[in-house]
């Protein structure tokens, strides 16, 4: 059970199945923006060196679950997190920490295990979400443009004219200096910081606690420098540099988002590259075709899996196998003349 449980994660993870895998596994910890492969590298080492014989000598199934919904969180690290739940390792430390005990499995780990798994045996998908990305290559490249921010990968040349040409406006705007000069002289103390920066938009511009503050000096400070931002457009300032807000798009965990700052005249056909951008969105892989014809067709396939699944039992505990229990099976769904791969597909 041991050796099965460490080869299998070592497939779903696209690792050697010998001793190179840990040298494979830096190398690729090292290439996922926004992680600290250093502190990561212990929660895989566990999963492949110490977990297989805990999985071994514990068997109930509330801990095979914990540790299988253990590896799917470690793939989430691996494979960038973008797409995933926020902070992905820190559900895996969490499970690492229960699984290493010896007390029972608590209620939020066995919570995680139900959750987080496939919907059907061998399928990667959760929910209307995946486990495994279905472009991780796509990610990663995106990961690594927002990661050295560059976002203009998904512009066209009209896009990146329009925002280099706000950036040269800026750049010799004598209003923008004074305004600079301003905020410098009325607090030195707070613009010494390499990039300083506005406070964040929550998602969907969701307002949190009570905003603007002039209660002391650093919430004085934010409050005129947001200001000063909202004027110019900008999420900050690098030393005297503006750093103008730029058109991006951004995968995350609930959706792929396109930003169009305000100052942009946006002509989508011909500033942005939605080829690109549907390529990102996709590479998810829980993307699929819509519209009434497909749900319908959806539907009718759900209901033909839920019935070949039930036939298939009654078959088996009839004692039918291979070619009798797959004839059973369309005979009993009512599309006996399918092709047995068809079956195979219902059957997931």
């Amino acid at each position: 059970m041991a050796e099965t449980f460490a080869a299998r994660w070592k497939e779903r993870l696209e690792l050697p199945a010998k001793a190179a895998w840990k040298q494979k596994l830096r190398e690729r910890l090292e290439a996922v923006p926004f992680s600290e492969a250093k502190r990561t590298f212990v929660l895989f080492d566990f999963l492949l060196s110490d977990l297989p014989q805990h999985v071994k000598q514990r068997p109930a199934l509330i801990y095979q679950e914990c540790a299988d919904a253990y590896g799917w969180f470690c793939l989430a690290v691996l494979s960038g997190e973008s797409i995933y739940v926020q902070y992905a390792e820190n559900y895996a430390f969490y499970l690492k920490d229960v699984l290493s005990s010896d007390e029972a499995i608590p209620a939020a780990a066995e919570a995680l295990a139900g959750l987080y798994r496939p919907d059907r045996a061998n399928a990667a998908t959760c929910g209307f979400n995946r486990l495994a990305p279905g472009d991780p290559g796509t990610l990663h490249e995106a990961e690594q443009a927002m990661a050295s921010g560059n976002y203009e990968d998904f512009l066209s040349a009209a896009g990146k004219q329009k925002y280099e040409e706000y950036v040269e406006r800026l750049q010799r705007s004598d209003a923008f200096r004074k305004d600079w000069e301003l905020i410098q002289a009325s607090f030195p103390e707070q613009i010494t910081k390499p990039i300083v920066r506005r406070t964040l938009l929550m998602e969907r511009n969701w307002q949190t606690g009570f905003g603007a503050a002039f209660d002391n000096a650093k919430n004085t400070f934010q409050a005129v420098f947001d200001l000063f931002c909202w004027k110019w457009y900008l999420w900050g300032m690098a030393g005297d540099e503006p750093l103008l807000l730029k058109p991006s798009v951004n995968v995350t965990a609930y959706g792929t988002h396109l930003f169009i700052p305000g100052y942009l005249s946006l002509d989508p056909k011909r500033d942005l590259d939605f080829k690109r951008i549907n390529r990102l969105h996709r590479a998810r892989g829980s993307v699929k075709k819509q519209g009434a014809a497909f749900a319908e067709s959806r539907e009718q396939f759900d209901a033909l899996s839920k019935q070949a699944r039930q036939a298939e039992s009654k078959g088996r505990q009839q004692g039918l196998k291979g070619d009798a229990l797959m004839d059973y099976v369309l005979e009993q769904i009512g599309r006996p003349w399918a092709d047995p791969r068809q079956l195979r597909r219902w059957l997931g």
